[in-house]
């Protein structure tokens, strides 16, 4: 809860309106009728003066009053206050009452009045200090800035005092934040050092280097925090123009610090927010009441919480305790705990609302006020920034650790020491001429200068450091010493040197890409294109920036219709065209490739052509060439189609002179059907779009009912085909046709006695294994026969040999007729010499 009341004035009657709070702020008893001298009775006279003044003022100037004071409460006890007050007034303007607000402010005066008295030299170099600095407590909340500070992110200090360094952290930084405080605390790191980005009071981002580090008790208890703020943002400018189509992205989460109970006594039911359970260690799930508090509280404290509970139920007295705790994991801290009775009607309790927060941080700051003066001195020594007084020669007086680290110096008496017994310019300074210069610029105009210069290190070797310094003058306007700091920035340097040359690298390869590249933004407009693109339409690179590029490369007056970026507008992806240009008298791919801001957000394109002109006449080549060799294919069947039909001719009318032989017959006619079989796979690949594959689904009708007709069996034989739509190569087409006739035309001679019967063809595939099945109901194949070896039947022979050369397999099974199974995978091309 915070300590802040309201109250009301009626100046024309003088009757005070205050709320609760306002008496526990000002030590009244609750609900006692008070009047003006009651109230100026708690001020001490000087104060006294200061709020008269403060309100006479508000009232004759017509404006409110703000203003800090001092009051002794009816106990005795001192307190700080801040006032806020308004004025009222009738239509006539004249004043006829006064509101406002007051807020104790006793334990952060008490703070600043204790830091007003330690080492005024270091405070002098804090406020003073070019770059920022701050000091904050162990619970993240701001106690001082400097000057710098206050101008690198716009609030001033007043602004910032009390409030969380994660309110004006980037939110994508504050987990960040966190981990490095959390180093801190835990002892994990002694100083850390890392980049994060501040919120401007107008909004923008500030990116910085920071440096921190936190300083101890006796007891290695944290007392707060020393931050070194350098601004690098114009550094993060440069390199986010390398990085615009990248980018990475961090929910932030804002840590509570006050947990808060709330008991209702007409439900009775207590809840307890998530920050109360995180305080005292527990987990959420598990149900608390208050009178649970007893069991975290250490017993030298329960008897303030027992009888502040005696008086909350008896006298409706808030609570307002500070007390020790141990957590759920044994941990010690100290919570204030605060706590008050509504009631119905002002009789029955309604509800107890409370909060408990946790000011372990500020207790222990608190403690250790009596030894700031030691501990500013730690600050002093480990400084995460080189500090130094010397005098206007450049002789040291004062050095701290880390500058004697920075230049390899086992401690500040050495680099002190070695230094001043020698001449400091030619000892640390490899530009000699650089100092003396800018001495004379800085004792010429005063004030904080900065410059950049290179140390010798004691081995030797060079750093590049940032030196920062003003002189200190005596009361006569002498020269007293210089003091001032020193910050290592030979990395960054080196970075940015890196990050310089990256970018010329990258303006080299964009050059001397052979392609054209143009860069593109939303609007068509070209930002910028290569040195080819240029020299290919005769201009040089930066006529053409602001130009639309579909009337640069297109001659158009709007975005061509196959324009990819069109495309990639729409959604976000990669997109390659290949477009035919008149005008340059070619053929060209055309690929987009998006460009993204910080945020995601497309900015424009790349877009890059490359001419395929000489690849498209190669491929008009070939495919003329192919389209010749189709031509030339197809001939070649249907002379073959036609040869072997010549010879089939040839043979029947051989038959002719041979009747008297029926062997002779016999062996003609099969000779004939063997021929055609292979006459009918030349026809058929003459017919077909595709010279490489048969159907041979339906060149297996075809043949099956041409052996059928020419044993004139179609009347009497029943064919029974059943075929997937297979295709094969020629390969293997030629002899499973073959196959096909001799096993068919077996059966027409042998298998049906009565000229009657069925013939079943099958043809089947199962994966890339093919299965053929010719099977008949008839007669049977004789039992005393092996099919595999019968030297009498050369169609047999001819069966297993081409079996074998098609890599195939072949089972009888005589069960029902015969019936003949072939399995075998397509044959693959082999090259012919």
């Amino acid at each position: 809860m915070a300590k802040i009341g309201s109250w009301e004035d009626d100046l024309t009657t003088n009757n005070l309106i205050w709320s609760e709070e306002m008496y526990r702020i000002l030590g009244f008893p609750k609900n006692t009728p008070l009047n003006l001298a009651d109230v100026t009775s708690i001020f001490p006279p000087d104060e006294l003066k200061r709020f008269q003044d403060a309100v006479g003022a508000a009232i004759n100037q017509n404006a409110p009053y703000s203003m800090d004071y001092k009051i002794i409460r009816p106990d005795g006890e001192i307190r700080y206050i801040h006032d806020e007050g308004e004025i009222v007034r009738d239509n006539n303007g004249n004043p006829i009452s006064m509101f406002g607000t007051t807020q104790d402010i006793t334990e952060r005066t008490l703070i600043e009045n204790t830091l007003r008295k330690n080492d005024k030299k270091f405070k002098a170099a804090f406020n003073q200090a070019p770059v920022g600095m701050i000091l904050t407590g162990p619970d993240g909340r701001y106690l001082s800035i400097n000057q710098a500070f206050s101008d690198l992110i716009g609030y001033t200090e007043k602004e910032l005092k009390g409030t969380h360094y994660s309110e004006i952290t980037h939110p994508d930084d504050v987990v960040k934040s966190e981990y490095a405080v959390n180093s801190l605390l835990t002892g994990k790191e002694e100083k850390i050092n890392y980049e994060k980005r501040y919120v401007h009071k107008d909004g923008h981002p500030v990116c910085a280097d920071v440096r921190v580090v936190l300083s101890r008790d006796d007891k290695n208890e944290p007392l707060f925090f020393i931050t070194h703020v350098q601004d690098i943002t114009d550094l993060k400018k440069t390199e986010e123009a390398l990085k615009k189509s990248k980018h990475f992205l961090a929910e932030a989460q804002k840590i509570g610090k006050i947990g808060s109970f709330r008991y209702d006594f007409q439900k009775n039911t207590e809840t307890w927010s998530d920050e109360l359970y995180r305080i005292l260690g527990i987990d959420p799930p598990r149900q608390m009441t208050f009178d649970k508090l007893f069991d975290y509280i250490v017993p030298e404290d329960h008897h303030l919480l027992l009888k502040s509970r005696e008086l909350l139920f008896s006298d409706h007295e808030p609570v307002d305790l500070e007390l020790r705790i141990i957590t759920e994991d044994g941990t010690s801290k100290f919570i204030s705990v605060k706590v008050e009775l509504f009631l119905d009607d002002g009789i029955n309790p309604s509800e107890i609302i409370g909060t408990v927060q946790d000011i372990t941080g500020r207790k222990k700051i608190e403690m250790a006020l009596d030894e700031s003066r030691k501990h500013f001195e730690d600050v002093f020594r480990n400084a995460p920034v080189g500090i130094f007084q010397s005098s206007v020669e450049g002789k040291f007086f004062e050095v701290n650790q880390t500058l004697s680290d920075m230049l390899g110096y086992e401690s500040p008496d050495e680099l002190i020491s070695i230094v001043n017994q020698t001449n400091a310019n030619k000892k640390l300074y490899v530009d000699k001429g650089n100092r003396p210069l800018f001495i004379s610029e800085m004792l010429r105009y005063g004030g904080w200068h900065s410059y950049e210069n290179r140390f010798y290190r004691k081995d030797g070797s060079i750093m590049l450091a940032e030196l920062s310094f003003r002189a200190v003058n005596n009361p006569d306007g002498s020269v007293k010493f210089l003091e001032g700091f020193v910050t290592d920035i030979t990395q960054r340097k080196n970075a940015e040197n890196m990050l310089h040359e990256s970018v010329k690298e990258w303006e080299r390869t964009f050059d001397a890409v052979p392609d054209l590249i143009a860069i593109i933004d939303n609007n068509y407009q070209i930002s910028r294109v290569n040195q080819v693109m240029a020299h290919r339409f005769g201009l040089q690179s930066d006529e053409y920036v602001g130009l639309n590029c579909y009337e640069v490369m297109h001659g158009l007056n709007e975005p061509h219709p196959q324009c990819p970026y069109r495309h990639l507008q729409e959604d976000g992806l990669e997109h390659t065209a290949e477009l035919h240009e008149d005008h340059l008298d070619g053929d060209f791919t055309v690929s987009v490739s998006p460009l993204h801001d910080y945020d995601g957000e497309i900015l424009g394109c790349v877009h890059v052509v490359h001419d395929i002109t000489p690849r498209k006449m190669r491929e008009t080549q070939i495919k003329n060439s192919l389209e010749e060799k189709e031509m030339l294919l197809k001939e070649i069947h249907h002379r073959v189609k036609n040869n072997l039909q010549i010879i089939s001719s040839l043979l029947e009318l051989q038959e002719d002179y041979v009747q008297e032989d029926p062997t002779a017959v016999n062996v003609l006619n099969e000779s004939q059907n063997r021929v055609l079989s292979m006459a009918l796979i030349h026809e058929t690949l003459y017919q077909s779009k595709d010279l490489s594959r048969i159907n041979f689904s339906d060149y297996l009708q075809t043949l099956v009912f041409n052996l059928i007709d020419s044993y004139g069996a179609q009347k009497t034989i029943t064919p029974l085909i059943k075929v997937d739509r297979v295709l094969l190569n020629i390969e293997t087409s030629v002899p499973l046709g073959l196959i096909t006739s001799e096993l068919v035309s077996n059966s027409l001679k042998y298998a049906f006695p009565n000229d009657e019967g069925d013939l079943s063809i099958s043809l089947k595939s199962h994966d890339d294994e093919l299965e053929l099945i010719i099977s008949d109901n008839g007669i049977g194949f004789p039992d005393d026969v092996d099919f595999r070896n019968v030297k009498s039947s050369l169609g047999l022979q001819l069966v297993n040999s081409l079996i074998h050369q098609i890599d195939g397999t072949i089972d009888l099974d005589k069960s029902k007729g015969s019936k003949f199974i072939i399995k075998f995978r397509e044959q693959k091309y082999k090259e012919r010499l």
